[in-house]
């Protein structure tokens, strides 16, 4: 219950994700991820990454 490897687990793929955006950025590209839909252009940029990656994406509630 609660155990520490949980949550550090969860740090350490939290902290990949963010360098990798990171990397992206400094690259100059957007990064594929999500972005609320209260962001302007966050919806937008959502259905355009819902097209890029149609055939990927899995939907787990209707």
């Amino acid at each position: 219950m609660c155990a520490l490897s949980t949550l550090t687990g969860v740090m350490l793929v939290q902290m990949a994700v963010a360098e990798a955006s990171a990397v992206l950025l400094a690259a100059g590209e957007r990064p594929p991820v999500y972005v609320s839909a209260d962001v302007p252009g966050g919806f937008e940029g959502n259905l355009e990454l819902e097209k890029r990656y149609a055939g990927r994406i899995r939907r787990t509630a209707g």
